[in-house]
């Protein structure tokens, strides 16, 4: 189902089914969406209780050793780019892995199996070109749930509402395809996306889960997997 969209006086958009071209454009999207996190992590993991101590500590031990505040900032500044590269791996691997695995194939992945979906947001002004993506599929291990995964909105077109668009294309889709409730997965660090969900009716279920295989950086970060999830929902309307 496609439905259009003006922002103000902007492009009009169009939310539709993948098609087989639009595949760079969608792995395109969705890479910058990712790299675009790094940052807003860290500045989440300053403001974590345990960030701040160790690296008061680092520097208070070297001072301690050398009475020397040049050489006590030495280890403050190395602790902190290990943690901007400790966000930024966590981000890259995710990347990595998604687009060797279902972003490589997203119309075998997606759109030739059932109970499963890839949908994109296309610019129908002057621009022209793909401006989001989302994709569902049935949860793994759960049945009569559905998973909301990958969804991304070009840099050029966020906050006019294509999340809000995207997601409600989702919940369509999980309804009308006889799903009982609809899951999705996040972290901490990712606060504009939860309160995207929240606003669509979503509720966090788990929130304090490690990070899989960096727990110790879930500790010192304070970024946690978190879990939301929507039902009943045959019981709205999501036009």
């Amino acid at each position: 189902m496609a439905a259009a969209h003006k922002a103000g006086d902007g492009p009009r958009f169009t939310v539709r089914p993948f098609r087989a071209g639009d595949s760079p454009e969608a792995r395109r999207i969705f890479s910058e969406g990712q790299l675009d996190q790094p940052l807003p992590a860290f500045r989440r993991a300053l403001r974590s209780p345990a960030a701040p101590c160790l690296l008061l500590a680092a520097g208070a031990a070297v001072y301690v050793a050398s009475w020397s505040l040049a050489w006590s900032a030495l280890p403050v500044a190395a602790l902190l780019a290990l943690l901007y590269l400790a966000c930024r791996m966590f981000y890259t691997n995710y990347l990595r892995e998604t687009l060797e695995t279902d972003m490589a194939d997203i119309d075998g992945t997606y759109m030739r199996r059932p109970g499963a979906g890839f949908w994109v947001v296309e610019d129908q002004g002057g621009g022209g070109g793909l401006r989001g993506v989302v994709a569902a599929q049935e949860f793994e291990g759960q049945p009569g749930c559905c998973q909301l995964l990958r969804l991304a909105v070009d840099r050029r077109c966020r906050g006019l509402g294509l999340g809000c668009r995207l997601t409600c294309r989702v919940l369509e889709f999980a309804r009308d395809s006889g799903f009982r409730e609809c899951v999705l997965y996040t972290n901490t660090g990712q606060q504009s996306a939860i309160r995207l969900y929240q606003a669509q009716g979503f509720r966090v279920t788990r929130d304090m889960v490690p990070l899989p295989g960096l727990a110790l950086l879930s500790w010192i970060t304070h970024i946690y997997l978190c879990e939301m999830r929507f039902y009943p929902l045959k019981t709205r309307n999501y036009h």
